[in-house]
């Protein structure tokens, strides 16, 4: 408002000026009286211009100040839209700051109620599935409870027909010893004793008639016998030397034909031999010049050095001729560059890769692949098979290097020559040099032509690839080779392990864009490999799909496409895996890639990659196809894998006709065979097929190994305890069995054991029969050498069968055969005959008897063969529960001891074995019984007390470890001449320790302290007390050689007591001392986990208490008593320390716990091989082979012997 008055102002005061200048103007000339129009008229246009100048000015005056004025306006207008805006911004920034708040807190609040919600919902869900459990829960409880009241009512019941069959039998026993008292009565009297020699006279008289004539006849068909075996013999004898000569014939002239290969490769290596000596001389001759010249030497070269230097002079000369920089001063004219090209591709370059391609045909030919494992992406594999072809590598290069010395470093062909010497040195695992040779290309061998670079149109990437130019004409021209070089170097780089290099390389050549599209699939091939090496099969399977939309000759695309399938299956895409597999059956592939082609894609079927019935009906065409006859018995195996998930009698079916297919010569499938086989019974608890099937799997599954080798071993070694048990009761049972019989149907069942025993000889094969194989040699070599020939080697066979029959393989398998035919066919050629036709059709009198003699006829054989049965089944129980794992099989074994055997000696073990069990298998109800049973019956038992404390046995070893510490220190006591604090110890020990074994060697330190104060007959007393508490210790002996010292000196020789407290032996002699040095194995007591096996292959162990040079006395003696009184060189002796004074010597290897034992009882008899120790300086004893890689690793020595004395003795 100011701003408009004051601009209104100023013009109302500049037209006042104007007015008031004008009137002022016309007065003068009125004054003067001057009034001529032309002074008017001039005047006037004065008036007129100065009006007009005025005006002028006084409207630029105007202009500026309103010019001013609006600058004015403007500037504070400007400065008004400053504070506007800045209070605009503050407002909107606040009111943004309070709408982010808010919406902050909306979505807080949203969130808090969500997750209360959640929460809730959670809550809510996780009752509901607390309660369902609490009644399933209830219900299972509900279940047991049921289940285990109708068990005990059943063993209730069971238990009461027992004893109701047990009374009838007593009644039956007394009426028929009553009967037997009568006819006992009868016997004794002189009528029955005169009728009986009256009738024994008429059987023997008519008997020896009988024999006569029965003697006549065998003797006429022996002789008539013997003529046809002699006659047969002398025809065969006749046959065998006829063969004999024809054999010999063939392997004189085999033996020529070799003895000439051996001399043609003797000569040859003789030459090298040659070669190389006098190369080496020549060497050495360099070598020794250049020392004499560093040594300042200033002797005159003798005549031969002077010809040695100018003959080297001469071939400097002529390398310096022949070489290459010569031939680069010579013109590069047209004729001489048609020459170089053609003769360097046509000669050289051209033998050179003729003799890399036949090797590496070769080699491919060669290659034996596991299609059951990822194959590689080339049908060859030079990392395994370089070496056979390393000779032509080496000859590739040499032809090659030679080229580029004497031809012109300008021919187009230089840079192939070069690459084939780097895939020569490939090719024979040189990876260094080959990734030299490319790097060289790629570095030499830049495209540099005109108009070439290395930058991408845009220029932003640079370009290390080679541009070529293929079309039109221009295919049959040269191209430069150093893309291909390129590919191989990142493929060098990967063999060589370097595989940032390698990855980095073809990172940038799949980037760029002059890389030529023909080597795009080779890139890819190449890439896949790096990722498989790598283990990225991710990035394999994206690599190898990229090369399968390039360009691949039809093999390598096949190859391609099963290798997908193989990483697909990897991954478990078993769709994408089959789809693979499918296309690769489309090419043209060998039969064995055919076959397991269709075999994976069946096997992806079954995995869930398709129906599953569609898979056993694509096995069963593929068992049926005459073209996969050979390899019938692994798609057998596969269709039993797949069964066995549904119908496992099938899968078992099918796993035998695999194992009997006449055609499966591969020992890896039949290994397979055997060890599904015996999986399938180890499911269904039958632990005896199970066993035979993994015996059968180890022998055939050794060489090659299959995969699961190591479980089958342990499952084996495993089930062999189990079986022997289940044997143990079946036979004992059998035997108390037939020992209640009469005789006449003990003798039937012993006939027809007998016919079981030979039926089963005639119709199989020996257990540890193998099928007889021929070796293969390596490579493609033909050889005639006897074990490459299966025929002869077949024949071999035949021949042993003939003459010795099926042997087991065992030591003196000889006289052991021998054994068995005498023990199995006993009389046979002894036809007696007795009562009741004891003597059968077949001539087996004496096998019956030998039989029945082995039943139990005593009540005391008959209550050993009780106590062997519990034995068996309280081991056997055992042994499903730590073993196997089988608690349901270990409590029905238990609960049938206990039902037979309710007296059992084993009563207490066996409660808490069971309540173990059932607590396995949270059966609280069943675990709670048998533990009140335990306390009922056994109530300060060991076993009671590690029922009702899980920690006892832990506790018990500390606290053993104190009892052992104590003693120690008391020991140390003794030895510091404290002797009253000695025994002061000692009388606390015996109060604390009550019953501990460890009293012993208290009682001995109380003795020797009493001798140290001078108290004899004490001292004698407490030692004859040691002798009678503790028989066969190392304190008893110990004791008795301080009474015998104490007897043959007077005591009251003050000498004796020096003799008794320090005792003329080293420490380790001391029984006491020992047991200190034993602080660390009895540490280790308790660790090792032993399991007996009788049938396995065992070793005799010596237990050395010290350590010393008498030990090594001792292994040699060893050696020496297996070589002198064995003759058994085989047997070999071996010492392992335990701790630094304790070892083991053990002499292997024995074929099983028999011959072992024998060997034992022998040494054991031969003093004078440990007539350098002391009896309790070592121990003895048998193991396992298991047992004993179980002892190296636990070091439990204390333990093993325990075992050894409760299994073995």
């Amino acid at each position: 408002m100011n701003i408009k008055s004051f601009i209104l102002f100023l013009t109302i005061f500049s037209f006042s000026l104007l007015f008031s200048t004008k009137s002022n103007g016309q007065n003068v000339y009125k004054q003067n009286n001057v009034d001529s129009a032309a002074i008017q008229k001039r005047v006037q246009q004065e008036y007129i211009a100065r009006d007009s100048i005025m005006n002028a000015l006084k409207q630029k005056k105007i202009n500026d100040s309103i010019a001013r004025v609006m600058e004015k306006i403007k500037i504070q207008q400007y400065r008004d839209s400053l504070v506007k805006a800045r209070n605009d911004k503050r407002i909107k920034d606040s009111t943004d700051r309070a709408l982010a708040k808010q919406k902050l807190l909306d979505e807080r609040r949203i969130k808090d109620s969500l997750e209360l919600v959640k929460k809730r919902a959670l809550k809510d869900s996780l009752d509901n599935v607390a309660a369902a459990q609490e009644r399933l829960r209830k219900e299972e409880m509900r279940i047991r409870d049921s289940i285990n009241l109708v068990r005990i009512k059943t063993q209730d019941s069971i238990a009461f027909a027992r004893k109701r069959e047990a009374d009838s039998l007593k009644a039956i026993r007394i009426k028929q010893q009553q009967e037997r008292d009568a006819y006992n009565k009868y016997v004794n009297s002189d009528k029955y004793k005169d009728s009986v020699a009256t009738r024994k006279k008429q059987i023997m008289d008519s008997t020896n008639a009988i024999r006569l004539a029965v003697m006549q006849k065998q003797k006429e068909a022996r002789d008539q016998y013997n003529d046809s075996v002699k006659l047969a013999r002398q025809r065969y004898n006749d046959s065998v030397v006829t063969e004999r000569t024809r054999i010999n014939d063939s392997i004189r002239l085999t033996m020529q034909q070799q003895n000439q290969l051996l001399k043609e490769e003797r000569t040859r290596i003789k030459d090298s031999l040659v070669a190389a000596r006098e190369k080496r001389a020549d060497s050495l001759e360099l070598v020794r010049k250049e020392k004499e010249k560093k040594d300042g030497s200033t002797k005159k070269l003798t005549d031969e050095k002077k010809k040695l230097a100018l003959a080297i002079k001469m071939h400097d000369a002529k390398q310096k001729e022949w070489s290459n920089e010569k031939l680069l001063k010579r013109k590069w004219n047209l004729p001489r560059k048609i020459y170089q090209n053609t003769v360097t591709r046509y000669n050289y370059h051209y033998n050179a890769k003729r003799k890399y391609d036949e090797a590496i045909q070769r080699i491919t030919k060669n290659n034996k692949e596991d299609f059951t494992k990822p194959i590689a992406l080339l049908p060859y594999n030079t990392e395994k098979d370089g070496t056979s072809i390393a000779s032509d590598m080496d000859t590739v290069i040499k032809k090659a290097s030679f080229s580029t010395q004497i031809h012109d470093p300008r021919s187009k062909w230089f840079d192939n020559l070069y690459f084939l010497m780097g895939k020569a040195s490939y090719a024979k695992n040189d990876y260094d040099g080959a990734i030299t040779t490319f790097q060289f290309i790629a570095n030499e061998y830049k495209d540099t032509r005109k108009g070439q670079n290395n930058k991408t149109k845009k220029g932003e990437l640079l370009s290390i690839a080679t541009i070529e130019n293929r079309k039109g004409i221009r295919k049959l021209r040269h191209h430069p080779i150093r893309n291909d070089a390129l590919i191989w170097l990142a493929k060098s780089y990967i063999m060589a392990e370097q595989f940032s290099e390698a990855q980095s390389l073809l990172g940038t050549l799949q980037k760029d864009p002059n890389f030529p599209a023909r080597k795009k699939a080779e890139l890819f091939l190449t890439k896949a490999n790096l990722d498989i090496n790598q283990g990225n099969t991710n990035d394999a399977i994206e690599s190898l799909e990229l090369a399968l939309k390039q360009s691949l000759p039809n093999k390598q695309r096949t190859r391609t496409e099963f290798i997908l399938g193989q990483l697909y299956a990897e991954k478990k895409d078993y769709a994408k895996s089959s789809e693979h597999y499918k296309k690769s059956i489309d090419g043209k592939n060998n039969p064995e890639m055919d076959f397991y082609t269709k075999l994976n894609i069946a096997v992806n079927a079954s995995k869930g990659g398709g129906d599953k019935e569609f898979a056993k009906d694509a096995l069963k065409k593929i068992i049926a196809d005459a073209k996969f006859e050979k390899y019938k018995s692994e798609a057998l195996n596969t269709l039993a894998a797949i069964e066995a998930e549904d119908n496992i009698a099938l899968a078992a079916d099918l796993l035998k006709k695999s194992i009997k297919n006449p055609e499966n010569k591969d020992m890896k499938q039949k290994a397979i065979a055997f060890a599904s086989l015996g999986s399938i019974y180890y499911k269904l608890s039958e632990y005896e097929l199970a066993k035979t099937s993994y015996d059968s799997a180890a022998v055939y599954g050794s060489n090659p190994p299959i995969d699961n080798l190591d479980e089958v071993n342990i499952r084996k070694t495993v089930l062999g305890e189990i079986v022997t048990y289940i044997r143990t009761i079946k036979s004992q049972d059998s035997m108390i069995n037939l020992s209640r019989m009469s005789e006449k149907e003990q003798k039937a069942a012993a006939k027809r054991e007998l016919d079981k025993l030979k039926k089963q000889q005639e119709n199989q094969p020996a257990p540890n029969e193998l099928q007889v194989v021929a070796l293969q040699p390596m490579g493609a070599v033909k050889s005639n050498w006897y074990f490459y020939n299966n025929n002869l080697i077949q024949k071999g066979s035949t021949d042993f069968k003939q003459k010795w029959g099926n042997r087991k393989l065992e030591d003196n398998w000889r006289r052991s055969g021998a054994t068995n035919n005498f023990n199995l066919n006993a009389g046979a050629e002894e036809n007696e005959e007795g009562e009741d036709g004891e003597t059968d059709n077949n001539g087996n009198g004496a096998s019956i008897k030998s039989l029945l003699a082995l039943l139990p006829k005593s009540p005391a054989q008959i209550d050993a063969a009780h106590l062997k049965i519990q034995d068996a089944y309280y081991n056997l129980g055992l042994a499903y529960f730590s073993q196997l794992s089988d608690y349901m099989n270990a409590v029905k074994t238990f609960d049938t001891l206990l039902a037979k055997y309710p007296k059992t000696t084993y009563k207490q073990q066996t409660y808490y074995a069971l309540y173990l069990n059932y607590d396995k298998l949270n059966q609280k109800v069943a675990a709670q019984k048998y533990k009140n049973l335990l306390m009922e019956e056994f109530g300060q038992s060991e076993f009671a007390l590690m029922a009702n404390n899980p920690n006892y046995k832990e506790q018990t070893k500390n606290k053993s470890k104190n009892i052992f510490d104590h003693y120690d220190q008391t020991y140390q006591t003794y030895k510091e001449g404290k002797y009253k604090e000695a025994i002061d110890r000692v009388t606390y020990a015996k109060a604390a320790y009550k019953e501990h074994p460890i009293q012993a060697k208290y009682a001995l330190v109380e003795a020797v302290s009493e001798a140290g104060l001078h108290d004899l007959p004490k001292c004698k007393t407490i030692l004859e007390d040691i002798i009678s508490k503790y028989p066969n210790s190392d304190e008893q002996i110990r004791a008795q050689e301080i009474l015998n010292l104490m007897k043959t000196q007077n005591a009251n020789d003050s000498g004796i007591v020096k003799d008794i407290i320090v005792p003329n032996m080293n420490k380790y002699d001391d029984s006491l001392e020992a047991s200190k040095t034993f602080k660390e194995l009895r540490d280790n007591d308790g660790k090792g986990n032993f399991v007996t096996a009788p049938d396995e292959e065992h070793f005799v162990l010596i237990f050395l208490k010290n350590v010393d040079g008498r030990s090594m006395a001792l292994k040699a003696a060893m050696s020496d008593y297996n070589l002198l009184k064995n003759n058994m060189q085989e047997y070999t002796t071996a010492l392992n320390l335990l701790t630094a004074q304790q070892g083991i010597l053990t002499i292997q290897k024995f074929t099983n716990a028999f011959f072992a034992k024998k060997y034992l009882i022998e040494l054991n008899k031969e003093t004078l091989i440990f007539s350098q120790l002391k009896k309790y300086e070592y121990d003895t004893a048998i193991i396992t082979v298991v047992n004993y890689g179980e002892l190296l690793k636990s070091r439990d020595i204390l333990g093993y012997m325990k075992f050894y004395k409760k299994n073995y003795k």
